[in-house]
């Protein structure tokens, strides 16, 4: 078996190699289309790539599928107190769900027992260490693995929750990407509840649309859902705004904006 040491050497080694291709080959690029603000900033800083030559396409929403009317359902009192979380689980995201299971601890500790219902592939180990880790702070009763669930599927079942939570790491990879998730979440007009990573607040403001919390603050996590669940005025002033915040990244605006921008390339 390779050894941890080794494979990432030759992770780094890799990085390195493509960077220098990367140096040499996107000056000479016409047209570079970026999925997020923060990869059009990387690559003007570390390729020193024209900011005029960078277009921003996200990844946008399919807002006749995510739609809530068509997926009206009676909330039970056990998920009015849940959050759902729609994701796959990494080595590189276990931190950040320590952080909403220590936040769930300390809101039991208040007598305030809010449920985790997790949806998506996540390696047994995974798994399991997450299920000791929330049985060693006595919440392991609070937290169910649902297991994949189909993409088509998805509007159905967040139609079934209040809440959905977005745990994100501020890890450099996350910060360039484009939260996808987060965009189904408001379409069906979910309070978000995400960390402040700079992915997430280019598109969420806090207590506005959604709500921010600090990555690697379960206590801050605990302030912030208790009181957004107390507070029914904030609730539905954050519901109000949450599927209005998102309509420009509706799927055919964005082709239809990227369309004119390829077709003006071609032209020259």
């Amino acid at each position: 078996m390779i050894e941890n040491n080794s494979i990432n050497w030759i992770r780094r080694t890799i990085f390195k190699i493509q960077k220098i291709l990367y140096r040499k080959i996107l000056p000479k690029a016409d047209l570079i289309i970026a999925i997020s603000q923060n990869l059009k900033k990387l690559l003007i800083k570390e390729y020193h790539i024209s900011k005029q030559k960078i277009y921003v396409f996200p990844l946008g929403i399919d807002l006749k599928r995510f739609d809530p009317t068509k997926h009206k359902k009676e909330i039970s009192l056990v998920k009015k107190k849940s959050l759902i979380c729609i994701s796959s689980i990494t080595k590189a995201r276990v931190k950040a769900f320590e952080v909403v299971i220590d936040g769930l601890k300390i809101l039991k500790k208040d007598n305030l027992n809010i449920n985790l219902i997790i949806y998506g592939l996540i390696p047994i180990d995974i798994k399991e260490y997450l299920k000791d880790y929330a049985k060693e702070r006595e919440v392991e009763d609070l937290i169910e693995f649902k297991g994949y669930i189909s993409h088509e599927k998805i509007p159905e079942i967040l139609s079934e929750y209040i809440y959905a939570i977005s745990p994100i790491p501020d890890l450099i990879s996350y910060r360039l990407a484009c939260p996808a998730k987060i965009f189904e979440y408001l379409a069906m007009e979910k309070i978000v509840i995400a960390t402040n990573i700079s992915c997430n607040t280019q598109f969420l403001k806090h207590n506005f649309n959604g709500i921010i919390y600090q990555h690697d603050n379960p206590y801050d996590l605990a302030d912030k859902l208790k009181n957004v669940i107390f507070n029914s005025k904030l609730r539905n002033f954050i519901k109000k705004n949450s599927r209005n915040s998102i309509k420009k990244y509706n799927w055919n605006y964005l082709f239809t904006n990227l369309d004119s921008i390829l077709k003006n390339y071609v032209l020259k």
